[in-house]
């Protein structure tokens, strides 16, 4: 009886021992996990290090409109079917979708700037003769809806720029347009188009570069 109380008595000391040998394991293994993925305090900032001022990020940088011609019609022509769609949206909403035939510019061809000598041409609505006054010559490729079907047409532009204090405005602009891919008929005869979607897209662009609200031209991209 005795040797057995004896061992009753010495069964709870080796019990405690082993519960401590697991409570020491688990806080070595709490430790290294601590080590490799608990968050580290912050150290303090050495304050005798210099403080690097924060550079301003714009999301559009804020530059004057071009004045020189190429460099301006580069961003207009960039940026035109954006501002044509935007128009078209206005102007969508006024009109019951079967009978609104525009469905969207696509693509801008490069600009020509070679001027057509106005006195051998016969245009009675041409604005008045002005030195300052540049041509500039341009192709839109559009999507237009035709019986519920879908056409790709090229719109032929001759647009009138002229500078101004205020910067570049628009003159004037006669469209035509013809089919894609170009074919034996020739386009439409050249039309006002001055108040037409392109036309208001391109004097709301003029706009918006005046109030420095366009992105600006990259030097890349005038192609010098």
């Amino acid at each position: 009886m005795e040797q057995g109380r004896w061992r009753m008595r010495t069964a709870k000391p080796v019990q405690a021992q082993a519960d401590l040998a697991a409570l020491a394991l688990f806080r070595l293994l709490l430790g290294l996990i601590g080590l490799f993925c608990w968050p580290q305090p912050i150290q303090a900032e050495d304050s005798s290090l210099p403080l690097e001022p924060a550079e301003a990020n714009y999301l559009r940088p804020s530059e004057a409109c071009p004045g020189e011609l190429e460099t301006l019609v580069t961003g207009l022509l960039r940026d035109l079917p954006t501002y044509s769609n935007l128009v078209a949206g206005r102007t969508v909403g006024r009109i019951p979708p079967p009978e609104w035939p525009f469905g969207g510019v696509l693509l801008v061809s490069l600009p020509d700037y070679t001027p057509i000598d106005l006195a051998s041409r016969t245009f009675s609505d041409l604005p008045p003769a002005d030195p300052d006054t540049q041509q500039v010559f341009f192709t839109t490729l559009e999507r237009q809806y035709v019986r519920e079907e879908s056409v790709l047409l090229q719109h032929y532009h001759w647009l009138f720029l002229t500078p101004s204090d205020r910067g570049w405005q628009m003159v004037f602009m006669y469209s035509s347009v013809g089919p894609y891919p170009a074919s034996a008929r020739p386009p439409s005869p050249p039309q006002d188009s001055t108040y037409g979607i392109t036309g208001q897209a391109v004097r709301l662009w003029l706009r918006d570069c005046r109030a420095r609200s366009v992105y600006p031209v990259e030097s890349g991209e005038t192609g010098r």
